[in-house]
């Protein structure tokens, strides 16, 4: 019996898709492979930009510049399976509601040490 070409997808379209999606396992590669390429690029052009800038500048820039690497990596992902922000746990709506000052709050107190 001759199956379709349309009904049997190829053994390459079951490595990388299941019935409905990319699999979660190419979804993380791809992610950790975006993040990781602008991470670098980043370390690359702070220190070019900002060759004379102490440690704790450098901190604080690269600190910001990586967590606005991983939202925008998060929301591009997020546009290739059809989903939103929120769906990975970053409500806009309730960004700054009570939990999150809680945990600041908690956060930022220090350990006691005994």
């Amino acid at each position: 019996m001759v199956e379709s070409a349309g009904s049997n997808p190829t053994i390459l379209r079951r490595a990388f898709y299941n019935s409905r999606e990319l699999r979660a396992g190419w979804r993380l590669l791809i992610f950790i492979g975006a993040v990781t390429a602008l991470i670098s690029a980043e370390n690359f052009t702070v220190a070019r930009l900002l060759p004379h800038a102490d440690d704790t500048t450098l901190f604080l820039i690269r600190e910001a510049v990586d967590f606005l690497i991983l939202v925008f990596v998060t929301w591009i992902m997020g546009r290739m399976e059809r989903r939103t922000i929120a769906d990975y746990g970053l409500p806009w709506r309730k960004m700054f509601r009570t939990q999150f000052w809680q945990a600041l709050c908690s956060a930022s107190r220090p350990s006691r040490l005994y």
